[in-house]
């Protein structure tokens, strides 16, 4: 499951396919301030990605305006100022050290963090991350930034590509059903799936529960509990998508990111689950051009190469996957298995000379155990080659 999202953070709350009553701008509305400095924006992910590898909560508050995302999150509903007021309160108290346990643990795991590029973005400057957890499951961050009147730069909301929203806007589809829960007739003024997400909320915030606690036989009996309408939400469908992914049952699977194409179509969480969906079926080619579309939005990511070379592979298309997997060891050379990637399409190209440098490539740059090539049947041609004795004796130089 290549490119399963992590979901919202914060509370695993996604918002809904349903529409809402409210309409509020986005983070990129018309009404924004000049643009920040490169360096600044820099700065600012630098600080960032220090804070979420070291687990330093004081660093992660002091780049976040929790009270800034919240005031925009909460803003429109006409409730309780009481209820906002204590909403925000357990938001603040609870939102950064959820996030950050939740993506330090992936980074002591072996998940990479890893900041892709600050791009220009309707007129703002927005420091893009990558956040790669073992298992190869994959988010895409990006940071909406604002100075502050201390003069310090925070990030005020940011954009999940796993739920195709900003983290505001999650929220405030947590908090809708919530605030007019407690405010008699309130509730009314819902409609379609956002009405029926308010009736059926306990249950809803229940399913979350077990997909956070992995709860997973818990979870489906919740799930199956539901109504139709409400189990093909958004919401509720990538917390069945999160549970599918306790166990190893593919085509549980593949049904949830077929559900999440069929009602909710259009969306852009279908662009992060193509891969997976075109895969599982063994359409390679629809699954490449699924990996293209995604590094388009992105604009460029030596990972998704990698994915691009190996979905290749499979559709036997080696000239092609010869030019992603360079292009990616190129982009990002740190990373292993790209540089495996690398060989095996080598090894099926028969292009020894090819086999020989990045095997040599990876000696220099990385500590490995090396096998006796003789032995492993991938590798039988290339040990009978006459390069291969070079690689003997480059290993044999070591000594």
């Amino acid at each position: 499951m290549w490119l399963l999202a992590l979901g919202v953070l914060a509370l695993g709350a996604i918002p809904s396919c349903g529409d809402v009553q409210d309409q509020r701008p986005s983070p990129s509305a018309p009404a924004v301030p000049a643009p920040l400095e490169l360096a600044r924006c820099e700065e600012f992910a630098k600080a960032l990605q220090a804070a979420l590898e070291e687990g330093d909560l004081a660093g992660l508050g002091a780049c976040i305006d929790v009270t800034a995302l919240l005031e925009k999150a909460t803003s429109g509903i006409e409730g309780d100022p009481e209820y906002r007021k204590g909403f925000m309160k357990g938001l603040r108290e609870t939102l950064l050290p959820t996030i950050l346990r939740q993506i330090h643990d992936g980074l002591e795991q072996g998940g990479s963090l890893r900041l892709l590029r600050v791009r220009t973005r309707e007129g703002q400057q927005r420091p893009l991350f990558r956040f790669l957890q073992p298992g190869a499951s994959l988010e895409y961050f990006e940071f909406d930034l604002r100075e502050g009147a201390d003069g310090r730069v925070r990030a005020v909301d940011w954009h999940q590509f796993g739920t195709g929203e900003w983290l505001s806007e999650s929220v405030h589809h947590l908090y809708l059903p919530l605030a007019l829960q407690n405010q008699r007739g309130l509730i009314d003024r819902l409609f379609g799936r956002d009405e029926l997400l308010a009736r059926h909320w306990k249950q809803v915030m229940r399913l979350v529960d077990c997909v956070r606690d992995s709860k997973l036989e818990e979870g489906l009996e919740v799930y199956r509990g539901l109504p139709a309408e409400v189990r093909h939400d958004k919401l509720v469908l990538l917390q069945r998508m999160r549970l599918a992914a306790l166990h190893s049952d593919q085509e549980d699977y593949l049904q949830v990111l077929a559900d999440l194409r069929r009602y909710c179509p259009g969306d852009p969480v279908n662009e992060m689950t193509a891969v997976d969906y075109y895969r599982l079926r063994e359409q390679w080619t629809q699954s490449a051009e699924a990996v293209r579309r995604l590094r388009e939005v992105i604009e460029g990511d030596p990972y998704l190469d990698c994915l691009e070379a190996s979905v290749l592979i499979k559709a036997k298309d080696l000239p092609g996957a010869r030019v992603a997997i360079e292009r990616s060891v190129a982009g990002e050379p740190e990373r292993l298995d790209s540089h495996w990637v690398l060989v095996s399409v080598c090894l099926k190209q028969k292009d020894h000379a090819g086999v020989l440098g990045a095997l040599k490539h990876i000696d220099e740059l990385f500590e490995v155990d090396w096998n006796d090539f003789t032995t492993v049947d991938e590798y039988k041609e290339f040990a009978a080659s006459p390069l291969h004795a070079n690689w003997l004796a480059h290993l044999a130089a070591k000594k």
